[in-house]
């Protein structure tokens, strides 16, 4: 069983698919966790800001190729293609990409939910005997649950804001029918996190409230993965 930390920390290290963001970046071949799981491919879109990941776990010194963690990068602040994706979820309700480089409205051009969708599509079509698990952190999260609840696979997303505008009936009805394969982690207080949030994706029954730990400085400790709490077990201590 893959466990709430398991998801946390790739969550968590999809950031270093972008070399901006981290000196030892994450390639393909990579080893991760202490060496219990291998990246076996990357995407570091140059035209949008997409960084996914995805990763098979190491079992008794093997490969697994059976089980599958595709993990989507969270914004990356020194990054204009994340903060122009951030810009249209918070201000404009989209996923087509609506801005050039200097922010003008000049064109659409391919965004991050559409390579994500291409990113699984790829990653399913090679490996279709595989079970295939999501997550992602904060504009991650937003894109892997979208992406989850289309192809219908689980996911564990953190500080995700609400999706629930971006989603059609048949997503909806999917993950609330099936609110089980899915876990939906909210720090109380981050208002990044829970932007858009209220009552009907409650309904989904897929959120859950966490108090954050207290161990992280700064102004946006709420928003930070490394605020949550873990039982013995690696899951994560609810509210």
């Amino acid at each position: 069983m893959i466990t709430d930390r398991e998801f946390r920390d790739i969550s968590d290290i999809t950031y270093c698919v972008d070399s901006k963001y981290c000196k030892n970046f994450i390639k393909k071949e990579d080893f991760i966790l202490e060496n219990r799981y291998k990246v076996f491919d990357v995407e570091n879109n140059r035209e949008n800001g997409l960084q996914a990941m995805a990763v098979f776990p190491i079992i008794d010194y093997r490969l697994d190729t059976s089980i599958i963690i595709i993990s989507y990068g969270g914004t990356n602040i020194r990054d204009i293609k994340d903060i122009k994706t951030d810009l249209e979820i918070l201000l404009f309700y989209t996923t087509k990409k609506i801005f050039k480089e200097d922010l003008s409205i000049l064109e659409r051009i391919e965004g991050q939910l559409e390579s994500a969708n291409a990113f699984y599509e790829n990653i399913r079509n090679n490996y279709r005997d595989s079970k295939i698990f999501l997550t992602g952190h904060s504009l991650g999260g937003y894109i892997a649950i979208l992406v989850a609840s289309k192809y219908r696979v689980p996911a564990t997303i953190f500080n995700a804001p609400n999706p629930i505008t971006r989603m059609d009936e048949a997503q909806k009805r999917w993950i609330l029918d099936n609110a089980k394969l899915y876990k939906s982690f909210h720090i109380i207080g981050d208002d990044l996190g829970n932007f858009g949030y209220d009552d009907e994706l409650s309904d989904l029954n897929i959120v859950r409230w966490v108090e954050e730990n207290g161990e992280v400085p700064g102004l946006f400790s709420v928003h930070s993965l490394q605020s949550y709490s873990f039982n013995d077990d690696g899951e994560i201590i609810l509210d």
